[in-house]
């Protein structure tokens, strides 16, 4: 992304939140006044907006700067996402509720109907407990994001799979597969969220651990916080990985020291490139792209695909999984393929077993596992955050894959 893009983009999501919050500051400071609360229960929330407000301009500027946020920034942008985000979605309800009663009022004057004194009276009764209980359920979304920042988002959650493989040797069968994606290193205030995600992870004793890209935010520097633990990842066979977007956020020079530090850790970082894992007289082959999105083409495909044979089991390590359709489905020869990138939209609702997000709306394979006939796709719902430090109803994934050589009944 260019300066002059950065500071367009940024720009517009500043003006966004500067509406939302003026909006949602007079409609609770007319609310206020319509009931002689103290003056205190509207000024002081005008005054946090203005700090808010600043607090996210600066954080603007120190971006293009690229500095790297400071621990008491991370927190105070958390406290930050529970100020805004419910507003997000308060507002637009408060939106209509505005232009609805605005709409009746227009139309009531030239109706040429006159109501009552008791029609009048009980109107504005009905009036009076709409905004009420409106106000009231407003609390709601405060609470669900206040609990996604303190309590969501390091609650790892491990996600099983079991998945048949017909190409696979049964030297192979049991064998398992963790897989981590997004830690977005720059995200944690400290390594301890991510220690015990380690801790998870090597009580499976798996067989191989792949993590899908977006290792870090915007710069090498960011790993520091989990370095040390990052390289006690251990498995039978190798930890390997893949690049993401974020990965690609930096000058070229910083991307090369991040590469370097991610294979001095004990990563193999596959790019455009295959490995391959044997025991006995079978073998499963490790593919690793870089990443392809809409704005960056940094993978080859026909290059990661040299040397891999038909005749045995692959597995593609590629960050977004909208490459899924457009590359690899019924087109390359592929058994699994496992991505990361959507973080599952950070926010989620559960509603008769089945989880409705935002990211639903942008990307087709979102999150969990997705079968073409003998192709699989799983998409890790990922381990750290980036934008807002927060989570809500869509916990941080540790996925557990066991590859079967017999048919599951």
């Amino acid at each position: 992304m260019t300066t002059t893009s950065f500071v367009y983009f940024f720009a517009s999501i500043l003006t966004l939140l500067l509406f939302i919050d003026v909006y949602f500051l007079i409609s609770w400071q007319r609310f206020a006044r319509l009931r002689n609360w103290h003056r205190v229960s509207y000024l002081l929330p005008w005054f946090l907006g203005i700090i808010f407000f600043i607090f996210y301009a600066i954080t603007l500027y120190f971006r293009l700067e690229n500095k790297i946020p400071s621990d008491i920034e991370k927190i105070f942008l958390a406290v930050a996402s529970i100020w805004y985000l419910p507003k997000i979605l308060i507002v637009p309800v408060i939106l209509i509720k505005d232009l609805v009663f605005g709409l009746k009022k227009f139309f009531s004057k030239f109706s040429g109907q006159k109501n009552t004194r008791e029609d009048n009276i009980t109107s504005n009764k009905r009036r009076e407990f709409i905004k009420s209980t409106g106000w009231v359920l407003a609390g709601l979304p405060f609470i669900l994001v206040t609990r996604g920042v303190f309590h969501t988002t390091y609650d790892f959650r491990i996600h099983r799979v079991n998945l048949f493989l017909d190409k696979l040797g049964d030297e192979f069968n049991g064998f398992k597969i963790i897989q981590l994606s997004d830690i977005h290193a720059g995200s944690f205030i400290s390594n301890e969220p991510f220690a015990k995600a380690i801790e998870i992870i090597q009580s499976f004793k798996p067989d191989i651990i792949v993590i899908t890209g977006d290792f870090v935010n915007f710069h090498p520097r960011e790993l520091k916080i989990i370095y040390s633990e990052l390289s006690k990842l251990q498995a039978n066979h190798g930890v390997f990985g893949c690049l993401g977007n974020h990965d690609h956020y930096m000058s070229e020079d910083e991307h090369k020291i991040l590469i370097s530090l991610l294979r001095e850790s004990g990563i193999n970082l596959l790019i455009n490139e295959n490995s391959k894992i044997k025991i006995g007289n079978s073998y499963i082959q490790i593919i690793g792209i870089d990443n392809i999105n809409f704005r960056t083409h940094f993978g080859d495909f026909s290059k990661a695909m040299i040397g891999v044979e038909k005749e045995y089991p692959s597995i593609l390590l590629c960050h977004d999984p909208t490459n899924w359709d457009r590359y690899v489905r019924n087109r390359l020869d592929v058994d699994l393929m496992l991505s990361g990138h959507t973080h599952g939209g950070q926010v989620g609702i559960e509603l008769f077993g089945q989880y409705l997000s935002p990211v639903r709306i942008v990307y087709k394979q979102w999150a969990g596992l997705y079968r073409d006939g003998n192709q699989y796709l799983y998409v890790n719902r990922g381990l750290g955050v980036v934008g807002p430090p927060v989570r809500v109803d869509m916990p941080p994934e540790i996925t557990l894959i066991e590859l079967n050589s017999n048919k599951i009944s």
